[in-house]
């Protein structure tokens, strides 16, 4: 637009120079028009007073034949001749004897010395080689001593001037040809003499025009030294025979051209046109107009150019803008507006308290693969929206990547409850979408300090609370602490070599027995993970398996023990031992992928292994989430003839409508649920009516945790069959178990 409108400056001078340009031109040019039509008049003038010359001189010469017989019978013929032809006014004779004839107009005078000094006024013109005087001449015959144009022929008896013949013109009659329409219709047309006298003029100029054309002029022009110059430009030209014009400026400051001629083969007259006042201007303003007009549409459609230029680059900046700072899949801004937005914020307002939050949608994998790609961008589209409606201009939220999202807001007293407000305003967007699966927000928050300057270093800090939060955690908020640092440090250590442990076969199966307490011999196992290091070091499970569930790990390490258990079993039938069912315990993630089952049954078949010595242990918090789908797995598992069993039961708040509602072949119950059955009466019963409650079902019991030979007892008489726990033993590599129990 910048460079458009210095366009469009340069376009306007360039106007402007154009039409000073063309008015200079045309003005010049009208000038020459004028001058060329005026000398074409001028001509026409002189030819046209000429002719009158031919008129009288033709009639002389008959006069002269007949001089002083009928001679004023002649005169009177000639002088109604002529007259009658309007080309003159007034004809009439003056004899060198006094004699005196005119037309009807005219009248003798009586005094005999005014005729003879007429007479003497007629013998002094300048005769031309034709016997013609064709001119001015000041006479006093005929009317009140005015200014005439006269043509004097003499006339001749032999060799004998006798008198002269005069004839008058009609002034009135001088400017009737076409040929002065031009300049009829653009000023007024004089005849002068060389003294500057008006003899003829188209029509008045003035309401009193003077007699000397000069003062007719100056009494419309300003007295300045300029126009007198011109004016004396004009006599001085004529006195030379030029022809030309000159410019002068009116009272009104306009500008009136004044033509100027002498009429050929006239004596001591000039033709001159006094155009009117601005014509040029007035001739120049339709090509003005019809220019400025043209300009204008120009510049318009230069206007309407840069507009649609300036409304095509805003467009493409828009657009460039929107790929620069939208996110395509949420419609809001992105993670390179936020850096922007954020620390211009922060920095603008020092005194507000800021915090970063970052966070993501809990098991969004799940909801992804279980509803569709495009349902679940629905729910991040919702996260923004809800945002927005919810939290001030002030503060923003942007999607990162996948389900990861990142927001700045302001940390005051009303915070809690707009987060309570936006996680159901989403949950309740999620549901009208008819996806049934909770929304819950695994969050990192980092509260900003005043002389936090790297916004970078603001969302990484967010981001690695964010992490340390568990995937079974009730708290799905964690702040920034140098201690999640630290243990960050240790995740990212146990991170950098899993990947690593697995190719390299670093996880090893441990087994723990399940004991038959009825008939004292073991009925099963647990498969368990043990990380042996190659420095002979042992990672506990409590260790890595937490970091393995958040980071989605788990899921090949669960397959991982899947396959070894089986490979473990086929390896045992293969050399004749005696297998028992083993138990694998399954994660949550695992569980909520759509090809579970079919993963599963293509490991057990791969090893044919029968699918009744493969137990699936399963955690009730599954069930949580997507109850419907997790029925509906365990119903798949159960029809290949696979064992579930439910761990952990008792220790969660739903456990008798997991119970009822799904098709489990053990429960085991866990260990904190009967540790003080022994001092305490009230757990006992609980415990008693447990067992008695799963029998019924038709259902295996197992105890895990048994420890002392008195729970033991206990059980066995509270009609618990099967117990699993460090009185018979701890967790053994899968080789020293299967010599222990399986080759007996």
């Amino acid at each position: 637009m910048y460079a458009g409108g210095i366009a469009l400056v340069l376009c306007i001078c360039v106007s402007i120079a154009v039409f000073c340009y063309l008015k200079s031109q045309y003005l010049s040019l009208a000038c020459e028009e004028f001058n060329d039509q005026h000398i074409s008049a001028g001509e026409e003038l002189g030819r046209y007073i000429y002719s009158l010359a031919n008129d009288i001189g033709g009639g002389v010469v008959d006069m002269g034949r007949y001089y002083g017989s009928a001679f004023e019978d002649r005169m009177e013929i000639l002088a109604n001749n002529l007259v009658k032809n309007e080309a003159f006014s007034h004809i009439f004779f003056l004899g060198s004897n006094g004699e005196f004839y005119g037309d009807e107009g005219i009248v003798a005078p009586e005094n005999p010395e005014f005729i003879a000094k007429a007479y003497a006024e007629l013998e002094e013109l300048d005769y031309s080689g034709d016997g013609m005087y064709v001119g001015m001449r000041l006479s006093a015959i005929g009317s009140n001593s005015e200014p005439r144009i006269m043509i004097v022929s003499p006339v001749y008896a032999g060799n004998v001037i006798r008198g002269y013949v005069s004839g008058i013109i009609d002034t009135d009659r001088l400017f009737e040809s076409p040929l002065f329409d031009y300049q009829k219709a653009r000023g007024k047309c004089f005849v002068v003499d060389t003294e500057g006298q008006i003899l003829a003029k188209t029509a008045n100029m003035t309401n009193d025009d003077k007699a000397s054309f000069r003062d007719t002029v100056l009494a419309i022009c300003r007295d300045s030294e300029d126009n007198r110059n011109s004016l004396t430009g004009i006599r001085y030209a004529l006195n030379k025979n030029d022809s030309g014009y000159v410019v002068v400026r009116t009272l009104k400051g306009l500008e009136m051209q004044i033509n100027f001629c002498p009429i050929k083969n006239v004596n001591g007259l000039s033709y001159l046109c006094c155009y009117t006042p601005g014509l040029q201007d007035e001739m120049f303003r339709p090509m003005l107009f019809w220019s400025v007009l043209a300009c204008i549409f120009i510049m318009v459609l230069m206007i309407i150019c840069m507009l649609m230029v300036w409304a095509n680059a805003k467009h493409v900046n828009m657009t460039v803008e929107k790929l620069a700072y939208e996110d395509p899949v949420t419609k809001g801004k992105n993670f390179s507006y936020f850096r922007e937005f954020a620390l211009d914020t922060i920095m603008s307002s020092p005194n507000t308290n800021y915090a970063i939050y970052r966070f993501d949608i809990s098991n969004f994998r799940y909801i992804n693969e279980s509803y569709g790609h495009i349902r679940a961008d629905h729910i991040l589209e919702a996260c923004i929206k809800n945002f927005e409606q919810i939290f001030s201009d002030e503060e923003l939220c942007v999607r990162m990547n996948s389900d990861q999202f990142l927001a700045l807001v302001i940390n005051d007293a009303t915070l809690e409850k707009r987060k309570n407000d936006f996680r159901a305003a989403v949950n309740a967007d999620t549901r009208s979408r008819n996806i049934k699966y909770p929304i819950r927000f695994k969050t990192g928050i980092y509260h900003v300090k005043k002389n936090d300057h790297d916004i970078d270093m603001m969302i990484d800090h967010a981001n690695v609370a964010r992490k340390s939060v568990g995937r079974d955690t009730k708290d799905m908020e964690v702040a920034y602490t140098e201690k999640i640092v630290d243990n960050m440090r240790k995740i990212d250590r146990i991170e950098s070599m899993m990947h690593k442990a697995l190719t390299e076969l670093e996880f090893k199966v441990y087994l723990q027995p399940k004991w038959d307490i009825v008939n004292d011999h073991v009925c099963g196992a647990e498969a368990l993970v043990r990380w042996c290091r190659p420095d002979g070091s042992i990672i506990p499970p409590d260790k890595f398996i937490p970091i393995f569930e958040n980071n989605g790990f788990v899921e090949q390490l669960d397959f991982y023990m899947l396959e070894s258990v089986c490979a473990m079993l086929r390896n045992t039938i293969d050399e004749d031992g005696s297998v028992y069912p083993v138990s694998v315990n399954q994660s949550r993630l695992l569980l909520h992928s759509p090809d579970y089952v079919d993963n599963v049954a293509a490991i057990i078949k791969e090893y044919n292994i029968p699918y009744g010595l493969i137990e699936l242990e399963i955690t009730e918090t599954v069930f949580e989430n997507g109850r419907d789908d997790m029925i509906r797995i365990v119903g798949e598992l159960k029809e290949l003839g696979i064992r579930v069993s439910m761990d952990d039961f008792g220790s969660g708040y739903s456990s008798l409508n997991v119970l009822k509602d799904v098709p489990f072949d053990v429960i085991k119950i866990d260990r904190e649920f009967f540790a003080d059955t022994a001092e305490n009466e009230e757990a006992g019963v609980i415990l008693r009516k447990i067992v008695d409650m799963v029998n019924e079902l038709g259902k295996q019991v197992v105890c895990e945790g048994v420890e002392y030979e008195e729970q033991v007892a206990l059980l066995r008489e509270m009609g618990c069959s099967c117990v699993q726990g460090y009185f018979y033993s701890k967790p053994v590599p899968a080789p020293e178990f299967i010599e222990r129990y399986f080759r007996k």
